[in-house]
C-alpha cells in the first residue's frame, strides 16, 4: 500500500504554490482601485479640452482626475460576475462619444439599484441622456476609473464611490494578507518537511 503523499514535501510547496497563484490573481484586480486611492482626497479637475491636449499623465502615487461630459454609447456588464456584487469583479464598463476610452465603474448593488432611479445602462435611450463624469486615466492606455457620475437626475458623488471602493480596499487587502500568510506557513511547512517514501 502506497503512502498518502510519495513527498509531503512537494504536497506542501504546491499548496504554498496555489495560495500564492490566488493571492497574484486577486490583487490583479484590485491594483486598479487600490492605485487611485489616494485621488479622492484631491481636488484637481481638467476640464474636456485639457484633457484632449494633455500629452502625459502625472506618474506616481497620486493620479490626475479629469472631468468629461458625453452619452453613453457603449455599456457591458461581465457576463460570469455581472450581478454578483462580488467587490472588484462585479463591474461595469462604457463609452461614451463614440471615441475609444473606457470607463470602469465600481460600485454596490444597493449603490446601482439607487441608481436606477434616475439612470440605467440599458435603457433605450440611454444614448440621449448627458452625463457629467470624473475619472481617473488607469496607466497609460484609454481605461478610467470612474470617481463620480451624474446626470440631470442625480448623480453617484465621489464621496459615496470613494467610501466603497475604500471599504473593499481594506476587505482585499485583508484577504491577500491572509492568502500571504498562507503562502509562508506552507512554505515553512514545505522546507521542514522530510520525504516520505512508499511502502
Amino acid at each position: 500500500m502506497f503512502s498518502y503523499f510519495h513527498t509531503k514535501k512537494a504536497a506542501f510547496f504546491n499548496i504554498a504554490l496555489l495560495f500564492l497563484i490566488v493571492a497574484t490573481w486577486c490583487f490583479f484586480y484590485m491594483f486598479p482601485v487600490l492605485r487611485c486611492l489616494p485621488n479622492h482626497f484631491l481636488n484637481t479637475v481638467l476640464t474636456e479640452d485639457e484633457l484632449l491636449g494633455a500629452e502625459m499623465i502625472p506618474g506616481g502615487f497620486y493620479q490626475t482626475e479629469y472631468l468629461m461630459y458625453g452619452k453613453v454609447n457603449y455599456a457591458a456588464i461581465p457576463s460570469l460576475f455581472g450581478g454578483s456584487d462580488i467587490p472588484f469583479l462585479d463591474k461595469t464598463y462604457f463609452r461614451m462619444n463614440d471615441d475609444e476610452a473606457t470607463y470602469v465603474l465600481y460600485a454596490s448593488a444597493d449603490m446601482l439599484e439607487e441608481m436606477s432611479d434616475w439612470f440605467s445602462f440599458g435603457a433605450v435611450n440611454v444614448n440621449e441622456l448627458p452625463l457629467e463624469v470624473r475619472a481617473i486615466r488607469l496607466g497609460g492606455g484609454d481605461r478610467y476609473l470612474v470617481t463620480s457620475f451624474s446626470t440631470s437626475y442625480g448623480s453617484l458623488n465621489r464621496g459615496d464611490l470613494g467610501a466603497y471602493m475604500l471599504s473593499i480596499s481594506v476587505v482585499g487587502l485583508g484577504v491577500e494578507v491572509a492568502l500571504f500568510l498562507c503562502f509562508l506557513i506552507f512554505v515553512v511547512l514545505g522546507i521542514k518537511a522530510k520525504r516520505r517514501s512508499g511502502v
